[in-house]
């Protein structure tokens, strides 16, 4: 996004382009311009419910996840890791 808008395409061109709405590029250019590119890149914290996994646990649940399921099963269902 900001690559384009370096390359001096219009807000309007690189939403098409990126298939994303004028106000994501709009926004994400002027967080470019006002904090610098580390920040325009990443995601600002959301309003909403807490995390219900510590990051210890989500990284176990990763883990587990991406490791062979039990004999029986091809893959992990969620069932399985939750009684894991």
């Amino acid at each position: 996004m900001l690559l384009l808008a370096d390359q001096a395409h219009q807000d309007e061109a690189i939403a098409s382009i990126l298939m994303v709405e004028e106000s994501t590029v709009h926004r994400t250019h002027q967080r470019y311009v006002e904090e610098g590119v580390e920040l325009a890149l990443s995601e600002r914290s959301r309003k909403g419910t807490e995390k219900k996994l510590t990051a210890p646990a989500e990284a176990c649940l990763i883990a587990t996840a991406c490791s062979s399921p039990p004999s029986g099963p091809e893959s992990w269902t969620m069932q399985l890791l939750a009684d894991k």
